[in-house]
């Protein structure tokens, strides 16, 4: 299942130790988690710093990888988050189908 996951850093955090974070969760493959394959992963250049994530969960446990996933970043670098959103997305034709069928 595809979800698309807004998030804000939180400006308390130093920028450079979640750039570090960043980079050592991926090269020890902690993030992804295995089942999960990242689509986007996209940062702004606004202040607060904000971003997206594209991932697509596969397996019957996607609800506790979703969780999972969240828990590591909290994990290596505490209150990272100032706002952190998930949700399921459909592609806008996708959405206008749906829409027009009502």
């Amino acid at each position: 299942m595809r979800y698309i996951i807004y998030w804000e850093l939180n400006p308390d955090v130093n920028f450079k130790d979640i750039a570090k974070a960043a980079a050592k969760l991926t090269q020890e493959k902690k993030y992804p988690l295995p089942g999960q394959k990242i689509l986007g992963w996209y940062i702004t250049s606004s202040v607060p710093i904000w971003g997206v994530s594209v991932i697509e969960y596969e397996g019957d446990n996607c609800e506790r990888d979703i969780y999972k996933s969240l828990m590591t970043w909290l994990n290596e670098v505490p209150n990272v988050f100032k706002s952190y959103k998930i949700a399921p997305y459909l592609s806008i034709d996708e959405a206008i189908k749906v829409a027009l069928e009502i």
